[in-house]
């Protein structure tokens, strides 16, 4: 007969504790893998809607610094003629719109007619500059100061000399994640200011 060594092997309570405690680690390493995950996406999409709404704050600013004359000034449109990209000769009639979710701007470029300029709106280039804007914001696209105070519905356009832009931007990998960003934009070039 043959004599086993039971201190070389292990009992039925040491395999099962030592299941439970790869068990629990295991639980643990799945926990923060996707713990982690989940973090990496929320950064992410925290990031795109940063660089989304920086890029889109430049292009608004940029184009409102060359604004020389004010057509139509609502919180959720802008209409200026302006020297839409600094080496332009000819002004451009620039609007840059909220519709639902998305924010559009229309372009048209000036024709010299003699001492004045013509628009034909029939040569507008539209293009969707953004379709992250949440639809109902807590603060409106655009906002007018004159010199002395905030300009309030209906809009005096002789009076504004400063346009705030406030975008509300969502995430195109997580709707959930809302990014807000503001600039203001000083009114340089319009006759009133000079």
């Amino acid at each position: 007969m043959k004599k086993y060594n039971h201190a070389r092997s292990f009992t039925l309570i040491e395999l099962m504790v030592s299941m439970f405690l790869f068990v629990i680690i295991g639980l643990l390493l799945i926990y923060f893998v996707r713990n982690g995950y989940t973090i990496y996406h929320k950064g992410q999409a925290a990031s795109l809607a940063k660089g989304e709404s920086d890029m889109l704050t430049t292009r608004i600013s940029n184009a409102l610094r060359g604004t020389f004359k004010v057509l139509e000034a609502t919180p959720t449109k802008i209409v200026v003629y302006s020297y839409y990209v600094p080496s332009d000769i000819t002004p451009t009639q620039v609007t840059f719109e909220k519709v639902n979710s998305t924010i559009v701007l229309t372009t048209i470029k000036g024709v010299a007619s003699g001492q004045t300029y013509s628009y034909n709106p029939a040569t507008a280039q539209i293009k969707t500059i953004s379709s992250n804007f949440v639809a109902n914001p807590p603060v409106p696209l655009f906002g007018y100061q004159s010199e002395v105070a905030t300009l309030n519905s209906p809009i005096n356009i002789n009076a504004i000399n400063l346009i705030e832009v406030n975008l509300t931007i969502f995430s195109q990998s997580n709707s959930n994640y809302i990014y807000q960003s503001s600039t203001k934009v000083n009114l340089r070039n319009l006759k009133t200011n000079l």
